[in-house]
């Protein structure tokens, strides 16, 4: 993570312990980041970084992408207790589809409900996973209630490129 404004407290939950969806005990494959940004005029941003389990490997990955999901989306709604105007961010590599369960989970629903800015990337640009066959769109930004009253329409954007011209086969969002 990167920044050009002070940052705070950082949070590592790389020990936290929480169920998959078969009841086994787990943490996350990839820790979940939360660092707070203080930018000197303004309020504090949360900014929480994941990289969810990749799909290699069927049903029992989806079982742990399924838990790292109802994990991150507890973290969350614990943020949201505290202070339910915060601003926050929660992006990264999900390796799961806007559409998927793990996804949902996360975005949540009522007043403590996730945007996606999704929909404002025209189709056929919404591509940030860049392996062929599996080119899809797998990283996202979301955003709080709070945070999602400050978006700029047509922000949310991905940069092209290919593990060739970036070194990667992911795209930034």
């Amino acid at each position: 993570m990167l920044s050009r404004v002070p940052v705070g407290p950082v949070i590592s939950y790389r020990h936290l312990r929480f169920p998959d969806t078969n009841g086994k005990e787990m943490s996350f494959s990839r820790d979940l980041l939360h660092a707070r940004l203080e930018p000197e005029q303004g309020l504090p941003i949360h900014v929480l970084a994941v990289h969810f389990k990749s799909q290699f490997g069927g049903k029992k990955s989806d079982a742990i992408r399924t838990g790292e999901a109802q994990a991150v989306r507890g973290v969350l709604d614990d943020l949201f207790a505290t202070d339910p105007q915060a601003q926050m961010l929660l992006c990264g590599d999900f390796n799961d589809t806007i559409d998927s369960a793990p996804l949902q989970t996360i975005l949540g629903t009522g007043k403590t409900k996730m945007t996606s800015f999704y929909a404002d990337v025209p189709k056929d640009d919404r591509v940030t996973y860049n392996k062929e066959p599996y080119r899809s769109m797998i990283d996202f930004i979301f955003a709080s209630p709070a945070m999602a009253k400050r978006y700029e329409k047509g922000s949310y954007d991905i940069l092209p490129g290919s593990p060739a011209q970036t070194g990667s086969d992911h795209n930034a969002v």
